[in-house]
Formats: structure tokens, sequence, C-alpha cells
């Protein structure tokens, strides 16, 4: 509960007799429609109606009451934690600014100190290429929509610390988009086509599929023009075309060209077609580059740790792997592996056989394992 949630319902505790919202805003130093706002929230967080209003004014069931001022109170503490409330009542809760005055007081800070928190998010996030800007005692968020939807994606991925993002999570996140409709289409529609993905890579494209149908569906649209973009693969053009027909209907929502290219670079980035069962196979779908990269990374493992992966169940998925995380890195798609710091606490001989591949290639091509 925010401070003047507990205030409010103190008052009103304290009052046999109805309240009118001019003496509540008074008392609290709001206007009476903050008085509203403050009251249907704080309805909604009990299972049962705490305060009612009349013509007379609010009153206040008590019971239900202390149960919610009783209830632990969970709120940002330090300013890494405050620039994600902002971030996410700016983004996810689609507010287009936030009152820097409502925001000392939902934050417990003062103003200065809010300031020095939206100069901290400026200085630490500019590689997303956004600004947070303040004026008239307000904050926005200014920036090209793809890298509006990459912080997006980070702040969600950051929130689980080391912990593995789920479609829990993302329906908490995206709770005026149905991500259960959205997770079928992906399935559906990739078992239609004949295409494999893993679960890692499930879970990375419905986070990113649900912003981009949840910003449509707020009216931003990519900033940069793809209107010469096509795919000269059919059956990945089909498929392409097949989930935007989809969404659309589901959604009610339309992808431009612009758009169509960003499921398209998702898609190529995050699935491969019927794992292939021998090597020319296999050679066709990731090309002679990556393949000679896999072999000359297996020649390096070989040879500083003696270890032989040469063998086909390895090298198969390896490549694989290598062509999805390129092109990752040429479509700057952020995502995050949660097993990370597990594989490193409990298999650091893994951990560093990977660490010390990841700036090893044919071509000198970098990489980030």
């Amino acid at each position: 509960m925010k401070k003047k949630h507990i205030e409010l319902l103190t008052y009103l505790c304290e009052h046999d007799y109805p309240v009118t919202s001019k003496e509540l805003a008074h008392y609290l130093g709001i206007s009476s429609r903050s008085v509203k706002n403050y009251v249907n929230e704080l309805n909604l967080l009990s299972t049962h109606k705490v305060i009612f209003s009349s013509q007379a004014g609010y009153t206040v069931e008590k019971k239900s009451a202390d149960k919610l001022q009783n209830e632990k109170l969970s709120f940002p503490e330090t300013s890494e934690e405050r620039a994600n409330y902002i971030i996410k009542q700016l983004l996810i809760e689609h507010t287009s600014h936030l009152n820097l005055y409502d925001l000392c007081d939902i934050l417990y800070v003062g103003y200065s100190t809010l300031k020095s928190d939206i100069a901290k998010m400026n200085k630490s996030l500019s590689g997303f290429g956004v600004q947070f800007v303040c004026k008239n005692d307000s904050v926005k968020i200014l920036g090209e929509e793809k890298n509006i939807r990459k912080l997006m994606s980070y702040i969600i991925y950051e929130e689980t610390n080391t912990s593995f993002i789920d479609t829990t999570i993302i329906k908490k996140s995206f709770k005026s988009i149905q991500t259960d409709k959205i997770a079928d289409i992906i399935k559906n529609t990739f078992h239609k086509y004949n295409y494999y993905i893993n679960d890692l890579s499930f879970i990375n494209l419905l986070l990113h599929f649900a912003i981009i149908i949840d910003r449509i569906k707020d009216g931003n649209y990519m900033d940069n023009s793809k209107e010469n973009f096509s795919i000269e693969n059919k059956i990945e053009s089909d498929l392409v075309l097949d989930l935007c027909s989809l969404f659309e209907g589901m959604f009610h929502i339309t992808f431009n060209k612009n758009e169509q290219f960003e499921i398209y670079m998702l898609f190529k980035a995050n699935a491969n077609y019927s794992i292939p069962t021998n090597q020319e196979t296999l050679r066709k779908i990731v090309g002679d580059e990556i393949l000679n990269l896999a072999y000359d990374l297996i020649n390096k493992v070989n040879e500083v740790y003696y270890l032989d992966l040469y063998s086909e169940s390895f090298m198969t998925p390896f490549s694989l792997h290598l062509k999805n995380l390129i092109l990752r890195v040429k479509s700057e798609t952020y995502t995050k592996n949660p097993m990370t710091q597990t594989i490193k606490a409990s298999y650091p001989t893994v951990y560093d056989i990977a660490k010390s591949a990841t700036t090893t290639s044919s071509g000198g091509m970098p990489l980030a394992l």
C-alpha cells in the first residue's frame, strides 16, 4: 500500500460518520479526484469492499481496513527499485507521464532524491537510447520505439534476478492482454510448419510478442522503415504471415511491414526447422561460416580441455545455437539465460569452457555465449 492509502484508511477509521471527499482531500493534501482514485485502489486491494461511497461521503468497513493495514507494506526502497517502478508505470501501466510530487508521496522520498534518481536512470540506461525527461513537474520517457521495447524486456528480465522467467511472470506483467492466447498461437503455428523451439526460446518469444502486441494496442509502432522487407523462403514467409494474421484477429490490431519484420527476426533468432540428421543438411541450414566456427570452437575446447565434442548429438544443437545467437546479436535482441549463475556455481568447469570460447572465431567474429 501507498503512504496515502494508510493515511486515508486511518482517517476514515477514526470517524464514525461519512467523510466527504473535500474533507479527505484537505486532510491528505491532494485533489478530490485523487481521493476517488485512492478509494478505488484500496477496494481493489481487498477481497471485500473496504470503503463505501454515498451522497453523504465515504465510510469504512473497519475489520477489512484493519486487515489491510496489518499486511506487510511493500514499496521500492533503493534507487534501482524506484527506477524500475517508474519505468513499469510509464511502460507496463501505459502512463504517458508521472507527476513528480505524486511519485515522492508514493515512493517515500523527497523531491531532490527523486530528481537524483531520474538523473541516475538517464546515466545507467543511456545504452538503451532512451531519456527520462522532467518538465512541468512531470517525468516521461522519450526514445525510438525499438529502444523502448528493449528496455521493457530488460526490466522484466532483471526483476526476476537469477530466477526463471515463466508464463506466470509474463501474464502478471501484461494483465490487459491474454498471454495464454499468444502462447497457444506460437505453439500451434510452429508445430504446423514443423519448426522446433526449446523452452527458453519459447519464453523469450512469448515475452517479446507480448511486448509488441501490448505496444501496438497502445498505438505505438516501430520507427524505422522496412517497407522493402521481404522473405525469400516461402515456408518462413507463410509462417510469419500466419502468426501476424492470427495475432491481428485475436487482439484486433494491425501489423505493418515494420512490425512484420520484427516478428520475422524474432522467429529467425529463436526457432529451427526440424533438427537435421546429417552434416550436409546441417550445413545448408546454418551455412559454411557458422559450421566452420562451430568446428573451430570444438577444436579449441579439445586442445585446452582434452574434451571430445565431435559427436553429432552435440554438433547439431551447438551449431543451431550459434546460428540463433549470432542472429540475436545482429538484431540486437535482448535475452537472458536464467541458468548462468547456477551453472557457474554448480558446474564451474562447464562455465569456464563456455567463457573461454566467447571471443574465439575463425574470422574474428565476437561471441557472447
